[in-house]
């Protein structure tokens, strides 16, 4: 074609005449694997840095809203026992019962109540999978 440009010889990009020797393209080589080298572990210290600032803004988002979410999760939990002995207490004083009749017939009350709540999970896990 009449607008390409013709190369005289091999230049290799230095400008010389000559033809790489075998040692040159030996140290280039290596000097270009040491450059990847050096980038990849370049860019493993700055994706570990920004992940260190990312924790750090979470930590600094959530910390206040977490320690509030633990303590009333502690908290709810920790009146599930007391919520149980007055029902216990409430069925021997209202109904009656002896305390072992009432101790049994909470545990039954809450048996039927956990049952009732996971099968409800169940069923909405399937309705929410087929939708």
């Amino acid at each position: 074609m009449v607008d390409q440009t013709k190369m005289k010889g091999q230049t290799n990009g230095r400008g010389t005449e000559r033809p790489p020797s075998a040692s040159s393209s030996t140290r280039s080589a290596a000097r270009n694997m040491a450059h990847l080298l050096h980038d990849a572990v370049t860019l493993c210290q700055l994706q570990l840095r920004l992940l260190a600032l990312d924790c750090q803004q979470l930590r600094s988002k959530l910390g206040i809203s977490l320690a509030a979410l633990a303590i009333g999760t502690i908290f709810g939990l920790s009146c599930v026992p007391v919520a149980l002995a007055g029902i216990a207490l409430l069925f021997r004083d209202v109904a009656g019962f002896t305390r072992l009749e009432a101790v049994w017939s909470t545990f039954a009350l809450t048996l039927i109540v956990g049952a009732v709540c996971i099968g409800c999970g169940v069923w909405w896990l399937r309705m929410s999978r087929s939708i």
